[in-house]
């Protein structure tokens, strides 16, 4: 079995810019009304069936993700 070998595009640099943030601090409650009426949600984005199952944390992340958005 041979390694695998790094192709020399696989060590160029990524860069970015940040345009917006956003944090959200909530509790339980509060995540579980979000998770039924995500707003603000972009147009589009994905309907609210799709955050029935997914973690407390992920709510949270998907919630500051969309306040970041509505922000710009």
């Amino acid at each position: 079995m041979k390694p695998l070998s790094t192709s020399p595009s696989a060590r160029t640099a990524v860069e970015a810019q940040v345009l917006t943030w956003a944090t959200v601090r909530a509790w339980p409650d509060q995540l579980a009304q979000w998770r039924k009426q995500p707003t603000p949600m972009p147009v589009g984005a994905f309907s609210p069936g799709q955050l029935k199952h997914c973690e407390n944390q992920t709510i949270a992340a998907v919630w500051a993700v969309c306040e970041a958005l509505a922000s710009l």
